[in-house]
């Protein structure tokens, strides 16, 4: 069964289910066009102060990256820690990498623990806890303002061990 791409129109709708763009204006008079505007000013006043979402990392950056044109400015190790601690010591690393205008970074997390399922319940997973953790974090309100994207290490700079995560500049 062959797939079929999406129509605009059926895009657009389901952006605007999604909140992701403001519900198209009903088409009356200007009048109507006018009072619709002022009334959807909060939701899209709450967009703009939201930052986008960290996504993945650009090919071209990717590439500039493994290819040392866009230096790796500071690396930090959560290897061993726990969430509680590895979170913590992610957020201060990542505030003072942007304050510092530090355009990529590398955090290791590690590949995670080759131990049984008896002893690791993240096991079943095939990844570690902080390894399966981070994107997340790096998406959480917290830090989403500060990354732009992310994307797993090239095997000489730890591989699926480690992300590199390329940082917003300081305002």
């Amino acid at each position: 069964m062959g797939k079929r791409r999406l129509t605009a129109d059926e895009v657009r709708e389901w952006r605007q289910a999604m909140g992701e763009i403001p519900p198209d204006p009903p088409a009356s008079t200007k009048a109507d066009t006018r009072f619709y505007l002022l009334a959807d000013t909060p939701p899209r006043a709450q967009e703009a102060k939201r930052a986008p979402q960290p996504g993945p990392l650009d090919p071209h950056d990717a590439k500039a990256i493994r290819r040392g044109r866009i230096a790796i400015a500071a690396r930090v190790d959560l290897h061993g820690m726990t969430q509680d601690r590895a979170h913590t010591t992610l957020t201060r690393f990542l505030k003072k990498c942007v304050a510092e205008g530090s355009r990529c970074v590398l955090v290791i997390t590690g590949k995670g623990g080759k131990r049984s399922e008896a002893d690791n319940p993240y096991a079943q997973f095939g990844a570690g806890v902080l390894r399966t953790a981070l994107p997340h974090w790096l998406e959480a309100p917290e830090l989403a303002p500060l990354v732009i994207a992310s994307a797993p290490a090239a095997p000489r700079d730890g591989g699926a061990g480690a992300r590199y995560v390329l940082l917003r500049r300081a305002r």
